[in-house]
């Protein structure tokens, strides 16, 4: 009887042994310096925002963000390097905010203090590029934390109307 238990035992604790076997591995974390700086010479061409020296990076598995530090607001935020679940290149995104908060209710604490940021995100999307479609995709976040679409001719326009430039060079 006690073998019988001892050899359940064994074959649990091998099923669990060998379940981690197969379990999908989390991707590589992309490199800074590969997506920072040095990839500022495929950003001018797309009329992406660079990434500066100055700039404060974080990063996690799937993002890059390099923040401007201090902030000056109105104006440029922080750039983002976005990779899929395959740490592929996914997304150029750029991010501006005025300062200003409004309120969100029931956000759950999600905000701080409730309160949500005005921003405008401009993203540059690499697939829709690789397809030839319309690699721009950008959202302003005004006074509710519903997302307004706009296309980048009239994110531009609103960014002229914060007295801020799209471009940082």
């Amino acid at each position: 009887m006690l073998d019988k238990w001892i050899y359940l035992f064994l074959m649990f604790s091998l099923s669990i042994g060998l379940s981690g076997c197969f379990r999908r591995s989390d991707p590589p974390v992309p490199d800074p310096a590969i997506w920072g700086v040095a990839w500022n010479a495929e950003r001018v061409k797309r009329s992406i925002c660079i990434v500066e020296p100055t700039m404060t990076l974080e990063h996690s598995v799937r993002c890059l963000t390099w923040s401007v530090n201090p902030p000056v607001l109105p104006g440029y935020d922080c750039h983002m390097v976005v990779f899929d679940d395959n740490s592929v290149h996914w997304h150029e995104v750029d991010r501006y905010a005025t300062g200003r908060r409004f309120p969100v209710p029931n956000s759950g604490g999600v905000f701080e203090g409730n309160t949500a940021p005005e921003e405008l995100v401009i993203i540059f999307d690499l697939d829709r590029e690789k397809k030839g479609e319309n690699p721009w995709y950008c959202r302003w976040r005004k006074d509710t934390y519903v997302d307004q679409e706009l296309t980048l001719s009239e994110a531009e326009d609103l960014l002229k109307t914060w007295g801020v430039k799209r471009l940082n060079y």
